[in-house]
C-alpha cells in the first residue's frame, strides 16, 4: 500500500506514514470491496526505453559481464524514473516499461515522463563511466531510444515483486513501444497526443508522420529537445472561494439587470458557456454584492438523469427551500409559506400541496391536463408573489438538463415577469437551444485570456512555491477555464503538481485528486454512479459494508469534492463539479460499473420504492447502465405511461424514443421486433395527442410498425392496431385512397384470421373513409357492421384504439350514415344514444370527440339547438384538456349555430376555429368547413365572400376527394350566386 500524501510505502496496520507523518485510514476500511481491487480504467502516460545495439553486443562480450552491465543499467534507469514519479513496471533485459499516472496520478504525468526520458539520456555518460570502472575490459558505450505516449489503459492483476504496480493493457502501451522504435538514438520521441500536453513547457522538433506497426493510422511524432528553464516564485491568495478574475464586465451586466429588477422591471439573463467556465461563480459574485441589500434569493438545479421527469428541478428546489419532504406533515409548512406572500386560496394551496406530493388531490373530477395547466399557473404566480413581497433573484442552474415542463414554467414566468421585481438568471451549456422571448438577454461567457489566467493562478496559489515551469503549465493547461485552473492549484499537495481536463487534460487532474482519497475513492466512485446529487441514506444502503461512512463523507466535504445540505440521515451531497463526478465514474472498469449500477437499482426497488429516488426513470437509468436492457425499458415505459397520465406528453414521448433506441442494442430477431412494435404503438398514440394524426412523424412511426410486424410474422392485435393507425394517419391527412387501401388490407386480414377486434378496427376506418368521400351506402354498412361486432365487455385495450372507443366511433358515423340515407329521425336518435354512451366512458376525450363530430350532423339536420349544445360541450372539454383538433372543429360548428341565432360574434368564432385546424395541417373536413362558412356569409348578405369560400371548398374537395359536402357546397354556391345576381339587378 502507499501513502496518499507522499506516495511512500505503508503497512496495512500503520496509523501514520513513516515518511511524511500523514494520518492513514483505518486498516479495516482500506479494502472496501473485492470489486474495488479487481481493476480500473484510467488515462496514463507510458514510457518505453530500449538500449541501441544490444543484440549485436550480446555476441561481442562475455555473458556474465553483460549481465553485470545490464543490471547496473536497469538499476540506474529505475532510480532515475522514480525521481520523477514513474513506476517501473517491466524490465526486459535491455529495455523497460514505466508508468506515469499509476498508482498515483499527477496532472503533469506527460511532462514527468519526458523529463525522466531526458534525464535518462543525460545520465548515460555517467552510467558508462560507472560501468567502465566496474568492468575495465568492458569496452562499450550504452545508447538509448525512448518513446512516450498518453492514452487509456485498464489496470489488472498485481505484478510480481520484481516490478511495481499492476499489469496495464491498452493502446497507450502499444503506441509507446512503437514510438520508441522510431525515436532518434539518444533521443526522446513523443506522439502528437503527448506533445499537445507538454507544448509550451518543452522545445519540440517535428519528426513527421510515421506508419507504426500495429497502428492503423499515421502518427505524428516529435522529438523532445529540452525543457524550457524556469524560476521559482511565490504568490498570495485565499482559498475560501476561487477569486473572480476577468469577469468585471459580466458582473457589471448582472448588477445592471439587478438594478432594473429592483426598480420593478423583471429581467431574464442566461449565462451560456462550457462546463467550468465560471457561470455559477458569476451569479455567486452577484449574491455577495447583494449581501447588504434586502432581497430574496433561491435556486433550482437541473439533473441529467431526471431531464425527462416533469417538474423535477422545481419540486426539488421547493423541498430544499422549505426544508420539507413528501408527506402530510409538511402541508402546514407549505400553507404558511404561501400565506406569507398573500396566497390563501384553498384550491391553490391544495393544488400545490398535491403537486409536491404532500396530500392526495381532493378534486378527482379534474383531468390531468387541467391539473397540470393550473399547477403551472400556480407555481408561476407563487414566484411572482414572492418577488412582489421582496425583490427576488431566481437562479436556474443547468438549463440544458431541464425537462420540458419545467422549461414551460420558466417560459411563463418570463412572459409575466415584466411588472414584477424578479431577476431570473439561467446557466446553460452551449448546446442548450434558447427559444424564449426576445427580451431574454443571453450572455456567452468566454474563456479567460492568458493574462487573466495568470492573474487567477497568482491569487489561487498563494503560499505555494511553484517553479516557472509549473506556473506556465497551469496557465497553459487550464485553457482559459477558471475551474481547471482552480482544480490544478487545489491539487498542489506535498509539492506535487496534479491536475488535468476531461476529455484530455482534466482526466489526470481529477485522477490525481481521486488517488489521494485513499479508502474514500470507492465511495466517490459509487456516489458518482448514483448521480450528481446523492443522499447519505441511499449511499449507505448501497455500501453497507463500509464503516465510518459519515466520516468519509465529511472528508469529501473538507476536500472540496462535494457540498453538503442538511444533517444526519437527511443529508444530501452534490458533486462540486460535474467533471469530478465524470472522472470518478470513468475510472471504473465497465464490468464493475455495471455491477454497481445493478446493485443501486436493486436497493432503490427494495428500499426506496415510495421515495423520489425510487422513481421508475431513476431505476431504469441504473438498469440501462448495468446492461439490463429489457429491465431498463420496463421502467422507462412505466415512467412514460405515468407522464402520459399527467399530460406530460413530451416527456412521455422522450421516454418511448429512448426505450426504442435501447431495444436496438439487442440482437436482431423476432423478440427484439416484438418489443419495438409495442413501444412504437405507444409512441404513436402519444405523438397523435401531441400534434395530430396527420403529422408526417406519426405516419413514419406507423409505417415502421407495420413493416416490423410483417418482417417478424406478427399477425395478432399489434399488427391490426398498426394498420389501423396507418389508415387513420392517411385519413387525417385527407389521403382517402391510401386510407381505404390500408383499411381493406386490415379487413381482409381480420376476416382470414376470424378475429372480431381487428375487424371492428377495419370497419371503423372504412366507415370514416366512406363518410368523407360521400359513399353513403357503404358508410352505413361499415358502421352497422362495426356496431354489430362491438363488444362493450371487451378488454379496455381492445375497445380503445388510438385513444377513441370503438362504440363511440361506430355510433357517431352510423348516425351520419342514417342521415345520408334519408333517415334523419333515426340519425338524431342514434346521435343522442352515442353521446350518452360516450359520457359513460372513463375519460372525457370520448365526450368531446362524439359531440364535436355529431355537431356536424346537427348542421346537416339543420338543428341549431343540438349543434349549440354539442359544440359548446365539446369546445369546453377540448379547451381544458388541450384537444386542439376537437376545439377547432367545435368552434366552427358553434359559429354556425350562433349565426343561425343572429349572434354577431359568430364570424370571429368561425375564423378562430378555421385557424386552429389550419395550424394543425390536417386538411380533413376543409370542404365542409368552407360550405358552412359560405352559408353564414350568404345569409349575412356578404355574397362575394360566400362565393370565395365556395370556390376554395370546391378546389379542396376536388384535390382531396372529400365529396361528402359536395351537395352543401353546391347549395351554398347557389345562395351566393343568387345573392350576387339580385345585387346586380338592383
Amino acid at each position: 500500500m502507499i501513502c496518499a500524501a507522499c506516495n511512500a510505502p505503508v503497512e496495512a496496520d500503520d496509523a501514520f506514514c513513516r515518511a511524511c507523518g500523514a494520518r492513514q485510514a483505518p486498516a479495516g476500511s482500506r479494502a472496501l470491496s473485492p470489486a474495488a481491487s479487481a481493476g480500473e480504467r484510467r488515462q496514463m502516460t507510458a514510457m518505453f526505453y530500449d538500449m541501441v545495439g544490444s543484440t549485436a553486443l550480446s555476441t561481442q562480450v562475455d555473458a556474465e559481464d553483460l549481465q553485470i552491465a545490464m543490471h547496473a543499467y536497469q538499476r540506474r534507469c529505475a532510480d532515475v524514473v522514480r525521481n520523477f514519479g514513474g513506476t517501473p513496471q517491466a524490465t526486459m533485459g535491455d529495455g523497460g516499461l514505466v508508468y506515469f499516472g499509476y498508482p498515483i496520478a499527477n496532472e503533469d504525468d506527460p511532462l514527468r515522463a519526458v523529463s525522466a526520458g531526458l534525464a535518462l539520456i543525460a545520465e548515460l555518460p555517467h552510467l558508462n563511466r560507472q560501468i567502465a570502472e566496474l568492468l575495465p575490459h568492458f569496452d562499450h558505450q550504452f545508447q538509448m531510444r525512448i518513446g512516450v505516449h498518453t492514452g487509456n489503459v485498464v489496470l489488472g492483476e498485481v505484478g510480481s515483486d520484481l516490478n511495481e504496480g499492476r499489469l496495464a493493457t491498452g493502446e497507450a502501451l502499444n503506441q509507446a513501444a512503437r514510438i520508441e522504435s522510431a525515436a532518434p538514438v539518444d533521443g526522446v520521441a513523443v506522439s502528437d497526443v503527448t506533445a499537445r500536453r507538454i507544448q509550451g513547457v518543452v522545445d519540440l522538433r517535428p519528426l513527421g508522420q510515421r506508419d507504426l506497426k500495429g497502428i492503423d493510422h499515421p502518427v505524428e511524432l516529435f522529438e523532445v529537445v529540452r525543457l524550457r528553464p524556469g524560476q521559482s516564485r511565490f504568490a498570495v491568495s485565499t482559498h475560501a472561494m476561487s477569486p473572480l478574475v476577468g469577469r468585471g464586465g459580466l458582473l457589471q451586466a448582472l448588477e445592471q439587470h439587478w438594478h432594473a429588477t429592483a426598480g420593478g422591471s423583471g429581467c431574464t439573463v442566461v449565462l451560456r458557456g462550457d462546463a467550468g467556465i465560471g457561470k455559477s461563480r458569476a451569479h455567486h459574485a452577484l449574491r455577495q454584492q447583494l449581501t447588504d441589500t434586502r432581497h430574496a434569493w433561491f435556486q433550482i438545479n437541473g439533473s441529467s438523469v431526471m431531464s425527462q421527469t416533469a417538474f423535477h428541478p422545481i419540486i426539488q428546489a421547493i423541498y430544499e427551500i422549505l426544508e420539507i419532504a413528501p408527506g402530510p406533515d409538511a402541508a402546514p409548512v407549505l400553507a404558511a409559506s404561501l400565506a406569507a406572500v398573500g396566497i390563501t386560496d384553498e384550491a391553490t394551496v391544495e393544488l400545490l400541496a398535491a403537486f409536491l406530493d404532500l396530500v392526495q388531490p381532493t378534486d378527482t373530477s379534474m383531468s390531468a391536463e387541467e391539473r397540470r395547466r393550473l399547477t403551472i399557473d400556480a407555481v408561476c404566480e407563487w414566484w411572482l408573489a414572492i418577488a412582489d413581497t421582496l425583490p427576488t433573484v431566481m437562479v436556474a442552474e443547468d438549463l440544458h438538463w431541464y425537462d420540458p415542463s419545467t422549461l414551460e414554467v420558466l417560459n411563463l414566468v418570463i412572459q409575466r415577469a415584466a411588472g414584477h421585481p424578479l431577476l431570473l438568471i439561467g446557466t446553460a451549456r452551449p448546446s442548450f437551444e434558447i427559444s424564449w422571448p426576445d427580451e431574454v438577454t443571453v450572455i456567452d461567457v468566454e474563456p479567460l485570456s492568458f493574462e487573466e489566467v495568470n492573474q487567477l493562478v497568482d491569487r489561487l496559489a498563494a503560499g505555494t512555491e511553484l517553479t516557472e515551469l509549473q506556473w506556465a503549465h497551469i496557465a497553459q493547461r487550464s485553457d482559459g477555464v477558471p475551474l481547471f485552473a482552480e482544480e490544478l492549484v487545489h491539487s498542489l499537495e506535498g509539492g506535487n503538481l496534479a491536475g488535468a481536463e476531461i476529455p484530455d487534460t482534466l482526466v489526470d487532474l481529477l485522477n490525481a485528486r481521486l488517488d489521494r482519497l485513499g479508502p474514500a475513492k470507492e465511495v466517490v466512485q459509487v456516489a458518482s454512479l448514483i448521480g450528481r446529487e446523492f443522499s447519505a441514506a441511499l449511499l449507505g444502503a448501497v455500501l453497507p459494508q463500509i464503516d465510518g461512512l459519515d466520516a468519509i463523507l465529511g472528508q469529501l466535504v473538507d476536500g472540496r469534492f462535494v457540498d453538503r445540505r442538511g444533517v444526519g440521515a437527511r443529508s444530501v451531497y452534490l458533486f462540486r463539479h460535474a467533471l469530478l463526478q465524470d472522472a470518478a465514474r470513468e475510472s471504473m472498469l465497465r464490468r464493475r460499473r455495471q455491477a454497481e449500477h445493478r446493485r443501486i437499482a436493486e436497493v432503490l426497488r427494495r428500499d426506496f420504492g415510495d421515495m423520489p429516488e425510487g422513481r421508475p426513470e431513476v431505476i431504469g437509468h441504473h438498469l440501462e447502465h448495468a446492461g439490463e436492457v429489457l429491465g431498463a425499458v420496463e421502467q422507462y415505459v412505466a415512467a412514460a405511461r405515468s407522464a402520459r397520465r399527467s399530460a406530460a406528453l413530451e416527456e412521455a414521448a422522450g421516454r418511448y424514443r429512448h426505450s426504442i433506441t435501447l431495444i436496438h442494442t439487442l440482437p436482431a430477431g423476432a423478440e427484439r421486433d416484438g418489443h419495438e412494435i409495442a413501444l412504437q404503438l405507444e409512441l404513436a398514440a402519444v405523438m397523435g395527442l401531441m400534434h395530430a394524426f396527420s403529422a408526417p412523424a406519426v405516419g413514419e412511426v406507423y409505417m415502421r410498425t407495420v413493416a416490423l410486424c410483417e418482417q417478424s410474422g406478427e399477425k395478432g392485435d399489434p399488427y391490426a392496431e398498426a394498420l389501423h393507425g396507418l389508415a387513420q394517419h392517411h385519413l387525417s391527412a385527407a389521403r382517402f385512397d391510401d386510407a381505404a387501401r390500408v383499411a381493406t388490407v386490415l379487413l381482409d386480414h381480420a376476416r382470414e384470421a376470424g378475429q372480431p377486434h381487428p375487424e371492428v378496427l377495419a370497419h371503423r376506418a372504412l366507415s370514416q373513409v366512406r363518410f368523407w368521400t360521400g359513399r353513403y351506402t357503404e358508410l352505413w354498412e361499415h358502421s352497422a357492421r362495426a356496431m354489430e361486432l362491438y363488444d362493450p365487455e371487451a378488454p379496455v385495450e381492445q375497445r380503445f384504439a388510438m385513444g377513441i372507443e370503438s362504440g363511440v366511433i361506430a355510433m357517431t358515423y352510423g348516425a351520419v350514415g342514417l342521415w345520408a340515407l334519408g333517415r334523419p329521425h333515426e340519425a338524431a336518435a342514434m346521435a343522442d344514444r352515442c353521446v350518452e354512451h360516450a359520457k359513460r366512458q372513463p375519460d372525457v376525450y370520448q365526450q368531446a370527440y362524439a359531440q364535436a363530430y355529431l355537431s356536424m350532423l346537427g348542421i346537416m339536420l339543420i338543428d341549431p339547438e343540438r349543434v349549440e349544445r354539442w359544440a359548446l360541450a365539446a369546445k369546453s372539454i377540448a379547451e381544458r384538456h388541450g384537444f386542439a383538433p376537437l376545439e377547432g372543429l367545435s368552434r366552427y360548428t358553434l359559429a354556425w349555430a350562433m349565426a343561425e341565432r343572429g349572434h354577431p360574434e359568430s364570424f370571429d368564432m368561425v375564423v378562430s376555429g378555421i385557424g386552429i385546424l389550419a395550424a394543425l395541417g390536417t386538411g380533413i373536413g376543409a370542404p365542409g368547413c368552407m360550405a358552412v362558412v359560405a352559408e353564414m356569409y350568404a345569409k349575412d348578405g356578404q355574397f362575394g365572400e360566400a362565393a370565395g369560400y365556395v370556390a376554395f371548398g370546391e378546389a379542396m374537395a376536388d384535390g382531396t376527394g372529400q365529396h361528402f359536402y359536395t351537395v352543401e357546397l353546391h347549395r351554398s354556391a347557389a345562395l351566393a350566386h343568387l345573392g350576387l345576381a339580385d345585387a346586380a339587378d338592383d
